[in-house]
């Protein structure tokens, strides 16, 4: 009585290894805001980046224990797990371990995304060309080897990646496997 019995549910876009979360920007996109205009007050990705970089993996394990608890608690069951928030080769490699880690000890299923495309981190926005070929010869070649991921994926948008950055991206990865 009162409850609801449903197939687990499956999200299909999570980003959930994170050392903090970010509620102020959640008002600032209700009240219209675009993602560019929080970016350029300091937050969105780049706030990410800068605490999940300061995180330990114990920190961030914690944190991702916390988070799949509360989506299982509220029914999702599967989920793609997206890396991100590190944007440089050993912070990406952590936050994809902290995924496999929580795949090996918690009911959920964390679907492992590498997402290094997520954005330009702070030390190259002024030559993304550099950052892309982090991601090409350093950051995708360390995840295949270590076999981190199952997919890739890149963030395609006015003022983050263009069609044809992306493409080299995805290109690349699609050979590592």
């Amino acid at each position: 009585a009162g409850c609801v019995v449903t197939p687990g549910l499956i999200d299909a876009h999570t980003h959930p290894v994170f050392a903090r979360k970010r509620p102020a920007e959640f008002a600032m996109r209700a009240a219209g805001k675009s993602y560019q205009e929080i970016a350029a007050e300091g937050g969105g990705i780049v706030s990410s980046v800068k605490h999940t970089r300061a995180a330990t993996y114990d920190d961030l394990l914690t944190m991702a224990h916390k988070v799949a608890d509360q989506m299982l608690s509220l029914g999702t069951t599967t989920a793609e797990a997206k890396s991100g928030y590190g944007l440089d080769c050993d912070n990406e490699l952590k936050m994809l371990a902290v995924i496999e880690a929580i795949n090996a000890e918690h009911p959920i299923d964390w679907i492992p995304t590498a997402l290094p495309g997520h954005s330009c981190p702070p030390e190259y926005k002024d030559d993304p060309e550099a950052y892309i070929n982090i991601v090409i010869g350093e950051i995708l070649p360390a995840v295949a080897e270590r076999r981190l991921a199952d997919f890739s994926d890149v963030f395609l948008e006015q003022g983050v990646f263009d069609r044809d950055q992306a493409e080299r991206i995805q290109r690349r990865a699609k050979e590592l496997g």
